[in-house]
Formats: C-alpha cells, sequence, structure tokens
C-alpha cells in the first residue's frame, strides 16, 4: 500500500490541476499510445476496471489545514456507470466529501493485483443530485440506480443507503493515463469510450 501512496503522489499534483514534474517527463503532451498498440492497450484497461474486486485509489485536494490545498488519498470502492465512467459513494461526513464539495479536481488510480499494469483517471467529479419535493429530499433516479449498481459490486456495503451518503460520477475526464511494463501513455477519451459504447 505504501509503494501505491507513493506512485500516485509522485504522478500527481491536483493542488493546480497539473501533473507534477515527474508525470510530465512520462507522459509528454503528445505522449498517446501508438495506433497499433491501441486495441491491445484498451483490452488491458478493460480488464483492469472491470476485476472483480472493485477498489481505486481516490486523491482529493485537501480542505483542511495542515495539509490545505495537497493531494489527500484514499482507498474507496467504485462501480461503473454504463459509458464506462467510474462511480463511487461518499458519506457528508467523509474528509472527501468537504474535499470534494471544495474543489472537484480528483485523480483516480486503479490497478491490476499481481501485476504492474495500472489506470490513471484525472478530471472533475460530479455529486448526482436528489430531489426535492415540498423541502424534502428524496433519491433521485439516478442516485437509487447507481446505489443498485454500487451494492451488486458491494453486497457488503449496506452504509451506501444512508441519506447522507451520496453517489458521484468522474464524467468530465480530462486524461486516461495507462501504465506498464511495455508501454506507458495516454488514451484519448473517444478511445476509452468504444470499449462500452457500440
Amino acid at each position: 500500500m505504501l509503494l501505491f501512496v507513493l506512485l500516485l503522489s509522485t504522478l500527481i499534483n491536483l493542488s493546480n490541476g497539473y501533473s507534477t514534474g515527474m508525470s510530465r517527463m512520462f507522459l509528454r503532451k503528445d505522449m498517446y499510445i501508438k495506433e497499433y498498440n491501441i486495441n491491445e492497450c484498451l483490452q488491458n484497461i478493460h480488464k483492469i476496471i472491470t476485476k472483480k474486486e472493485k477498489y481505486c485509489f481516490l486523491s482529493t485536494v485537501a480542505n483542511q489545514l495542515p495539509i490545505r490545498d495537497y493531494p489527500y488519498g484514499s482507498v474507496v470502492g467504485y462501480c461503473l456507470n454504463n459509458e464506462g465512467y467510474p462511480v463511487i459513494a461518499i458519506s457528508d461526513e467523509s474528509k472527501n466529501y468537504n474535499n470534494i464539495e471544495n474543489n472537484n479536481k480528483v485523480s483516480i488510480l486503479i490497478n491490476e493485483q499481481n501485476t504492474n499494469k495500472k489506470v490513471l483517471f484525472t478530471g472533475t467529479i460530479s455529486k448526482i443530485e436528489n430531489d426535492v419535493i415540498d423541502y424534502d429530499t428524496y433519491p433521485s433516479e439516478e442516485t437509487v440506480n447507481l446505489k443498485i449498481s454500487y451494492l451488486k459490486q458491494h453486497p457488503n456495503a449496506g452504509w451506501i443507503n444512508y441519506p447522507k451518503v451520496f453517489m458521484y460520477v468522474l464524467k468530465d475526464i480530462k486524461e486516461i493515463a495507462y501504465f506498464e511494463t511495455k508501454q506507458k501513455g495516454k488514451i484519448s477519451v473517444e478511445n476509452y469510450k468504444k470499449v462500452f459504447v457500440k
């Protein structure tokens, strides 16, 4: 886990929404996976993010002293929506909730167990809003559907049904980076979506 944390801390500096110097050294602005490797990489990415044990490393921008404006990392469960976007559940009592409400720029790192293959998503995450009727709040249809999907992947996560647990979707993906021994580089969102949208 320590190596996992160090890797993400090295790759990401979310304080200003850009990668760190070392990350830029690995992934130049034009460093996309070559066309003849796209299909293989997409297959690997699909395998990684649809793994049975769906846990990821979430990095948000801290909103509390003494680490305000620095990356804050935690391991959280996730699922995927129909478009392949990562979905996470966050309680309004958690540090991640407070961080995201203040700054919704995040990174999500998903790795394949027992290998060095990893996928790093960076972008802005959106909270799924609930319905307000006569001053009372009720789960929206999208919230209910995402909680059902989450419970299918994490059947013991009964806490997700509490009203103060909100669903977040990383819809606005700015960059998708793929890492393995043979190669590393970026995958366009358009190519990534081809894995899920037929």
